[in-house]
């Protein structure tokens, strides 16, 4: 149930999205935060489980609660901006994933 978000927001990117540069706009914008959230906490955890948790395995339960509070809050809002058809950003997000272009109007 974890990666769900992941594969969800990739489906959509590069199924609908191919032909709806709206849902590629906030699809691409959700793969990335998502993105942003699940590769360094497994890399994180990975780590801190061959080194037996200690202060790594501290690091990676705040990383997650932090990073994974804000990725619930902002993709929240984020999906009531989609609903409503308004334009928003995350205001903090990586670009892993290309496709948006800033405006997810298509322009």
């Amino acid at each position: 149930m974890f990666g769900c978000q992941v594969v969800l927001a990739a489906v959509l990117r590069f199924t609908i999205g191919r032909h709806d540069a709206y849902v590629r706009g906030w699809a691409t914008q959700a793969l990335n935060l998502q993105l942003a959230l699940l590769v360094p906490w497994l890399a994180l955890a990975a780590i801190a489980v061959q080194t037996q948790w200690g202060v790594l395995g501290a690091i990676t339960v705040a990383y997650f609660g932090i990073v994974g509070s804000y990725c619930a809050v902002v993709g929240i809002i984020g999906a009531v901006k989609a609903w409503h058809g308004d334009e928003w950003e995350y205001p903090i997000n990586l670009l892993l994933v290309r496709g948006w272009s800033g405006r997810l109007s298509g322009g």
